[in-house]
């Protein structure tokens, strides 16, 4: 590679050497290194070849325990997330353990809960951060306020913020990366 395209490597709309490529391969793929504590580098000389080398922090696969693992010590668990691509890849993983709920709004949960809570000592809930419709929701927030420290493990896509996860830990509540989930659908058989 020149120097000129090293330069804009990475630049979100930039492609090189691919005439319908639109530029966001390998910006969303540094996007996503950097966002999991890594770093990518990428050195090239003319006619002679790239190098990219890609440095990920080691992810210990057992800490935090992978929600699987315990399953089978509830009578129900409760997805409550608003990308139905996630409650597929838990129903996938879980359906064997305990009967699966799912609830694709924070507000739709705590409505149930609200109906409900004298049913939850055997309920485990895994609880995202964010949802897009609900922009005031924080599932941290909503777990703290209902009290369901003990059962509930928030699984977030920002599992690298130090401040929410200390927020998360300090309060009792596991916390488990979302970028994990696939991972251990795909090596779990």
């Amino acid at each position: 590679m020149s120097p000129e395209v090293l330069n804009r490597l990475g630049q979100s709309g930039f492609t090189y050497g691919k005439p319908s490529g639109n530029g966001i391969g390998f910006h969303h793929a540094r996007q996503l290194i950097e966002r999991l504590g890594g770093h990518i580098q990428v050195s090239s000389q003319e006619s002679l070849g790239t190098e990219v080398r890609i440095s990920l922090n080691r992810i210990d696969l057992t800490s935090p325990a992978f929600p699987g693992e315990e399953a089978a010590n509830w009578e129900q668990i409760i997805v409550v997330d608003d990308d139905p691509l996630v409650h597929r890849a838990w129903r996938d993983q879980l359906s064997g353990f305990a009967q699966i709920h799912s609830f694709f709004s924070a507000i739709e949960f705590k409505r149930f809960y609200s109906k409900n809570f004298d049913r939850f000592d055997r309920t485990l809930v895994l609880m995202d951060q964010e949802f897009t419709q609900e922009p005031d929701a924080n599932g941290l927030d909503l777990l703290i306020e209902l009290s369901l420290e003990r059962q509930a493990i928030l699984v977030t896509g920002r599992y690298d913020d130090p401040h929410l996860v200390a927020r998360a830990l300090g309060s009792g509540i596991r916390i488990y990366s979302k970028v994990l989930i696939p991972h251990r659908l795909l090596n779990t058989g």
